[in-house]
């Protein structure tokens, strides 16, 4: 919860905020994308 209380108050307060959670979002999305092919070779 604190985390989004954070990423509210910095969109709040910088205009480059936006690109930044865009790139969260991306990492994001790209770390569980690895992790799923990582398992599925395992499988």
């Amino acid at each position: 919860m604190k985390k989004f209380k954070l990423l509210y108050f910095f969109i709040k307060n910088n205009d480059e905020s936006l690109l930044f959670l865009i790139f969260c979002c991306l990492n994001q999305l790209n770390f569980k994308t690895s992790s799923i092919n990582a398992l599925w070779r395992k499988a």
